[in-house]
């Protein structure tokens, strides 16, 4: 690894480039915290060993800045500070701002092989998740531009079926029987299932793939611009859809419109009564919980799990038409902002959706 020491005392730079080198590391030694921070510019860097107060910036100006040069980086630097041993509340306050770990003055070579060891394996470990997260970003971007074509190509002939079927219904209305009416209905209703199902695929590859980074947006607002695109199924049902005080997260604004819009769409359409659906959220830890509560038709509870799975559904299309995407994009969104969603449910009994998002004050 490459080891970037920061420290003003001569004898104790000495030191710990002695002890560094013994393990087979490669040192940058900086004599303060601006020569460092130089250093650490010019140089691939994966642990720095920095002393607390030094001449022009001093250790805790020094971690600040490398921490925010790694936002975004596919490597990390881990940060240890040197302290003498009655110093340890400044310590504290320095793994607030980043730092990883502290060594004791004064040195005991063995103690800092273990904290390199430490760092060693902590540092591969990032490398390689950095690189899985590019290599499923870049999946999922093919993914989403595969869909797109497909999905381009698809449209193009089932356009020419529906447009020469609805030439037939007008052209020979009076020339057809029965049985030739149905049998067009059904290629017109086919074609117009086939296109949904087009344009449901097409939306779920496109969930997470180039996606704006999350900012925070108010869930009350979310969800009345969900109820809004959902206005007309909700006047025809003469549905009731209410929500209490909801928090303010960190999200994509659009998917998480289209997940209440499917979660408020899908207890309109699976109901028998009047429809009533109620969203509420309370505080859980680091995680707000989001309940989505209706009286509808429910489920089995063996249905509960599968149903997020794309094109697995609870009820026969032929009884509630539909394309079995919908709560697949909810989950895939849901993990996105990293939550999770499931559902609790019994036959006759109505269903609540519920699904977790990190709050904003939560510890990262």
């Amino acid at each position: 690894m490459n080891v970037l020491i920061a420290e003003d005392d001569a004898m104790m730079r000495l030191t710990l480039q002695r002890a560094v080198e013994h393990q087979g590391h490669v040192c940058l030694v900086a004599q303060d915290g601006l020569d460092a921070w130089q250093l650490f510019h010019a140089h691939r860097v994966d642990v720095v060993i920095s002393d607390w107060l030094m001449p022009l910036v001093d250790g805790i100006e020094l971690c600040r800045r490398v921490r925010k040069q790694m936002d975004g980086a596919s490597s990390y630097t881990y940060f240890i500070f040197l302290t003498v041993l009655e110093d340890k509340e400044h310590m504290l306050a320095a793994m607030q701002e980043g730092a990883d770990d502290y060594l004791a003055k004064p040195l005991d070579p063995t103690e800092l092989w273990t904290r390199l060891r430490v760092a060693a394996r902590v540092t591969t470990l990032y490398r390689q998740v950095a690189a899985q997260k590019a290599e499923l970003e870049r999946s999922n971007a093919e993914l989403a531009q595969f869909a797109s074509v497909v999905s381009h190509d698809l449209r193009s002939p089932l356009s020419s079926i529906a447009g020469f079927s609805q030439l037939l219904q007008e052209h020979y209305a009076d020339h057809r029987d029965a049985r030739a009416t149905r049998y067009i209905t059904g290629i017109m209703d086919g074609t117009k299932r086939m296109q949904a199902l087009i344009e449901g695929v097409l939306a779920y590859a496109q969930v997470g793939a180039q996606a704006p980074p999350p900012e925070p947006i108010d869930c009350a607002v979310v969800v009345e611009r969900a109820v809004a695109n959902l206005h007309a199924a909700i006047e025809e049902r003469g549905a009731l859809v209410t929500h209490a005080d909801l928090p303010t997260v960190a999200a994509d604004a659009t998917q998480l419109s289209q997940v209440f819009q499917n979660l408020i769409g899908n207890a309109i359409k699976y109901c028998r009564e009047t429809p009533r659906v109620a969203i509420s959220a309370q505080r859980e830890g680091a995680d707000w919980l989001f309940c989505v509560r209706d009286n509808g038709i429910g489920m089995d509870a063996a249905d509960a799990e599968r149903i997020f799975d794309i094109f697995q559904r609870a009820h026969s299309a032929a009884e509630y038409p539909g394309t079995g995407i919908g709560l697949a994009i909810c989950k895939k969104t849901i993990e996105r902002h990293g939550g999770r969603i499931w559902a609790e449910s019994c036959v006759g009994t109505g269903t609540t959706f519920k699904f977790t998002l990190p709050a904003r004050d939560a510890p990262a």
